[in-house]
């Protein structure tokens, strides 16, 4: 009976397949749609029927980049596509694909605008006559065993039977079947051992079954679960689920894409184990085999592919910052003008191993990404990482089209093979106020460890500031790691992300389930590698496990601590064990004891002017009873431990009246209150927020605000506006304005004084609640009549952005008080703002005096002044090429004193200094020279000297003695002497020259000859620009002849040289340097050695 009802469905089952084909044949037909911008079809849309009908799906309208939609058609029918059309039209295309893949219709970018029938045609079906093929099959395991084939383009399902070896499909003798279904893959099962099995498959489009497929089901069942467990430069390890009970394995392994047979095997005889011996820097791939006795193997289960990089398998992140920190490379990298959203392919300096992958070529985004594939884009809309395209995504936003000093930069810093490629990015948002972005992504070749950097990511935008609307993390072919996604709370808690690899991930989600006054209990999660065996080390806040508190070993994710001291807060460092030899990193968590003494419950509070009413309730814990209760208040908001106090509150009401005259008029406070049992307390309970009656809705009724930047909030019930107040109204105008309201009518004023402080500059602002409120300050020496009042200053709307009043006043005279006043810009209602009044003191310091610095030396401006507050601007009065704000570099300028000032501002505040450094030129000690005497000769050493000297210098004889001055004596014995001379300016370093001295032995200057020459001077020597003779009380007459060192003649004269005149000598127009001048008769002769300088 089984046997006939199978060959009774499966005839029906054919005879209908024929008979709908007969009647309405139907397919499925493709529409394939594209953005080349990857924002969607922003707006635009496409309308498909069938014969008149939608089509499942219809209208169809692309998201991202692309998108895919199959629907069935019937063929004969009228296919109709109206398009819609939406914004960006230039970045549409669509095509329509029938049930065979040829394009019917084919729509080009730009899309039409409007509303039209784009195309309009007949359906066809091609009817289904191919049968499936490839047929093969492999995991055999338990009995089980996977069967796989080659699908039909058209079909829609499936079925599949297999039997014994012989078997005919659809006669019932099959062993098993799957009917209808649409897997190219399906799991098979009871096959024995060592059996030959056949199996078939057919479509339901086509027309018969399969060619069969044969296989041995092999007794020896195949390992499964094969993975790698860890790698270094030179081996892999393994480990897989054993199905066999063997007790022996084998490897065969070799590159990727080697055919099996021709790899390198080895044996195995543990589980897990490891190939040792692999060449560095390599990908492998390895497949593993059960042997389960001679000549029984089972199928090899593989490949995997695993590397010799060193490089763990998991990828976890942490906040920890690179070591050099924030390096600034906009004034030395390769700048990009990106413009809004447009990217730019680069090759790296060094090749990344990237989660198991090899990167050359990223694309660098303008919207705060890197790409890590040549020529893909990064939209601007920013989305989840499990949707993004592999890469860093340090700040994905929409960030804008760069202004004046903006770009987007990258630069290789270190040698190899220790580089870092960093990319940075200085970049306002789109939309914002123009603030600039400063952050970047920074990746080590070393440890190919990635860092986001982050210098300023405040902008004065609040929708955008701190991230806001970006996403931080990474996307990759293994992991996507998400550290923020449109939350601001990442970047105000860190400046850094930090994404590393390991072997063993640490756990994740720790949760503190409960804790009472000595026990605790928490529960974790195991990491990603899924480990099951965990070391719990715990303390008091702050102690270090490395050296000490409790360890506890578990295999359980889930621990309960007893012992604990009440109202103690306790850190708990939790790390996976994913082998003996292998911990993660730590899961962090803390929790805090309860105390014995309990705590307050249901505290109320309600206000009277200048008084806080409350109430509470309390039951007392066994063995603590109640002693007094403590108060803590403070503007809301505020942090608990820096409110005020008040003490010894009695236990027997539960209830208490705080009276305070300081408490503003409209004013939100917030109540905590303690338990105190003797010598123990409760935790602080609360807060709960009281609101103070409002009474300062008229000027002689102001409420003093101090002058200390705590943020007061006040609620505007029940505000009104007195007779004439409009009159002081400001003007409206400029709504970001000093002077000025969006309109100029009041509708809900309440009104402040505050004390000008001794700087008298202030801020007021009302940015903390954010509310859309407009202020204005005035001076008065009557607060009942308007005609006295001065306005000095208002504002409506932030000139940094945003609906909040924000207002800077300077030349206030301390001392004095000012009247402030608040109103709603709305005419209808007012709510809940803030106030905050700061004393805005700049300070630029104070200069240390003037710096002296030797030529090319730069200077960090900054060190030249003491208590300056950073942020302000340095400025030169003489202009340099290479000043960077606040270094100076002074190479190629001249030796002189250069006069600087720092400049801080904040609002109208400013204060200045100035500074001034000197610049010396290197010292000169001149070019070595050679100086040629007689014995017994006096000569100046600096005539041995070329180039420029720097005088005042000292020189030294050869035993390296100092010498008086510059003149020596050749002395009686001829040869070679050194002398050095060494000068220098105090500021730059000293520099030495060297004149050798010969002394010829063939000549003395003391013998009769020189007797003639005794009277004769040449002077001044050296000389600047004319020289003088004379030889006062000789009868002889001489000539000259001056030549230089070379011998060159350059001027003579004849009987120029008397006892009874003085002769002069002209060099102006001479070269710097030393000359000879032969002074001659027929007699005698002498030459002398002049310096001109």
């Amino acid at each position: 009976m089984k046997h006939f009802t199978f060959i009774k469905r499966w005839s029906l089952m054919v005879g209908m397949l024929f008979l709908g084909f007969a009647a309405s044949a139907q397919c499925t037909w493709t529409l394939n749609g594209q953005d080349s911008f990857g924002d969607g079809w922003n707006g635009g849309s496409l309308a498909i029927t069938d014969g008149g009908v939608p089509v499942p799906g219809s209208p169809f309208a692309v998201s991202g980049s692309t998108g895919t939609w199959s629907f069935p058609v019937t063929a004969g029918n009228t296919i109709e596509l109206t398009w819609t059309g939406g914004g960006f039209l230039g970045e549409v295309s669509f095509q329509l694909l029938d049930d065979n893949g040829t394009t019917v219709f084919s729509q080009p970018s730009p899309a039409p605008g409007g509303t039209s029938v784009v195309y309009s045609g007949v359906i066809t079906c091609i009817p289904c006559t191919v049968v499936p093929s490839g047929l093969f099959s492999d995991n055999y395991i338990s009995g089980s065993a996977d069967l796989n084939w080659t699908g039909v383009f058209g079909a829609t399902s499936y079925d599949v039977e297999w039997g014994a070896t012989g078997f005919t499909p659809g006669t019932g003798t099959e062993i098993g079947s799957i009917i209808g279904t649409a897997n190219t893959t399906e799991t098979a099962s009871g096959f024995i051992g060592n059996t030959n099995y056949d199996f078939y498959v057919q479509s339901d489009c086509g027309t018969g079954w399969s060619l069969v497929g044969t296989f041995l089901y092999i007794s020896c069942q195949q390992p499964s679960a094969f993975a790698v467990t860890g790698s270094d430069l030179s081996s892999g390890s393994f480990a897989w689920t054993e199905n066999a009970g063997a007790s022996e394995w084998q490897f065969e392994y070799g590159a990727i894409g080697f055919t099996q047979g021709s790899g390198t095997n080895q044996g195995v005889l543990q589980n897990p184990d490891t190939i040792n011996g692999m060449a560095p820097y390599s990908f492998y791939e390895v497949y593993v085999q059960s042997v389960c006795g001679v000549g029984d193997s089972s199928l090899w289960t593989g490949p995997i592919i695993f590397n010799t990089y060193d490089q763990g398998l998991y990828m976890e992140t942490d906040t920890e910052c690179p070591v050099a920190g924030f390096t600034d490379i906009a004034a030395t990298g390769v700048l990009n003008t990106l413009g809004d959203d447009g990217e730019v392919t680069v090759t790296l300096p060094f090749t990344i191993l990237y989660q198991g992958t090899i990167v050359s070529n990223v694309t660098i985004g303008s919207n705060g990404a890197m790409v890590l594939t040549g020529g893909q884009q990064v939209g601007f809309s920013n989305g989840q990482m499990t949707t993004a395209a592999n890469g860093l995504y340090p700040f994905w936003d929409d960030l804008g089209p760069e202004e004046a000093g903006e770009g987007v930069f990258y630069q290789t810093v270190g040698t190899a093979p220790n580089q870092q490629f960093i990319v940075q990015w200085n970049k306002d948002h789109l939309g914002g106020n123009g603030d600039t972005y400063i952050f970047q992504l920074v990746v080590d070749q070393a440890t190919m460890e990635i860092f986001f950097v982050y210098e300023v990511v405040e902008v004065n935008s609040t929708p955008y500031d701190f991230g806001g609307s970006a996403t931080i993390g990474v996307a990759g072919p293994n992991q996507d790691i998400q550290n923020s996604f449109n939350n601001t709370q990442y970047l105000t808690d860190n400046t850094c992300a930090h994404f590393y690899y390991t072997d063993c991930p640490k756990p994740q989600n720790y949760s503190v389930t409960y804790t009472t006054t000595n026990e605790a209990a928490f529960t974790w999660g195991a990491g990603i590698s899924n480990e099951t065996n965990w070391t719990i080390i715990y303390g008091i806040e702050g102690f270090n496990p490395m050296t000490s508190g409790v360890t506890v070993q578990t295999t359980a994710s889930a621990l309960v601590l007893p012992g604990l001291d009440d109202v103690t807060t306790y850190d708990v460092y939790i790390y996976a064990d994913c082998d003996t030899n292998l911990q993660s990193m730590p899961l962090t968590g803390q929790f805090t004891t309860l105390p014995n003494c309990a705590d307050a419950t249901g505290l109320a509070g309600s206000s009277a002017i200048d008084s806080i009413f409350t109430d509470w309730n309390f039951t007392a814990n066994a063995g603590f009873p109640i002693s007094e209760f403590a108060f803590e208040y403070g503007p809301t908001g505020f942090n608990n431990g820096t409110g005020t106090y008040v003490w010894g509150v009695g236990t027997t009401l539960f209830e208490d009246t705080i009276f305070d005259a300081s408490l503003l008029s409209g004013g939100l406070y917030d109540v905590y209150i303690q338990s105190i049992c003797n010598t123990d307390s409760s935790n602080w309970v609360g807060p709960i927020t009281v609101t103070m009656p409002l009474t300062n809705d008229s000027t002689c009724l102001a409420e003093e605000i101090p002058v200390n930047g705590t943020v007061y909030t006040f609620d505007g019930t029940g505000a009104t506006v007195a007779a004439g107040e409009t009159a002081i109204a400001p003007g409206a105008g400029i709504c970001t304005g000093t002077t000025t309201w969006c309109n100029s009518s009041m509708n809900f004023t309440t009104w402040f004084t505050f004390t000008a402080p001794a700087s008298g500059n202030v801020r007021i602002d009302g940015e903390q609640a954010g509310f859309d409120g407009q202020i204005a300050v005035y001076e008065t020496t009557d607060c009942s009549s308007f005609s006295q009042y001065t306005m000095l200053g208002a504002n409506d709307d932030s000139p940094l952005g945003g609906d909040a009043p924000y207002l800077n006043l300077c030349g206030l005279t301390p001392g004095n008080t000012y009247y402030l006043v608040h109103d709603p810009l709305s005419t209808i209602s007012t709510g809940i703002y803030s106030l905050r009044i700061q004393d805005v003191v700049v300070e630029a310091g104070t200069d240390n005096g003037l710096l002296n610095i030797c030529l090319g030396d730069t200077v960090d401006l900054s060190t030249q002044l003491s208590g300056a507050d950073a942020g302000g601007m340095w400025t030169e009065s003489i202009a340099t090429a290479n000043f960077n704000d606040p270094i100076w570099v002074s190479a190629g300028l001249a030796a002189q004193v250069f006069d600087f000032e720092y400049m801080v501002v904040d609002g109208c505040a400013t204060d200045s200094v100035s500074t001034q450094v000197e610049v010396y030129a290197p010292s000169s000690a001149g070019i070595d020279g050679t100086v040629t005497v007689c014995l017994n000769e006096p000569v100046n050493l600096l005539s041995g000297l070329s180039g420029n000297v720097d005088l005042g210098g000292t020189w030294y004889d050869p035993t390296n003695s100092s010498l008086p001055s510059s003149a020596v004596n050749g002395g009686q014995v001829p040869g070679q002497f050194n002398y050095d001379y060494i000068a220098g300016n105090g500021v730059c370093p000293n520099d030495t020259a060297n004149v050798i001295m010969e002394v010829l032995a063939t000549c003395n200057y003391l013998n009769l000859q020189e007797v003639n020459f005794e009277g004769l001077e040449l002077f001044p020597n050296p000389t600047t620009n004319v020289f003088y003779i004379s030889n006062a009380g000789s009868n002889e007459v001489y000539n000259y002849e001056l030549t230089d060192l070379n011998g060159k003649v350059i001027a003579s004269q004849e009987a120029a040289i008397n006892g009874t005149q003085t002769t002069e000598v002209n060099v102006e127009d001479f070269e710097t340097g030393v000359y000879l001048i032969r002074i001659f008769n027929e007699n005698d002769e002498k030459t002398f050695r002049v310096v001109k300088q």
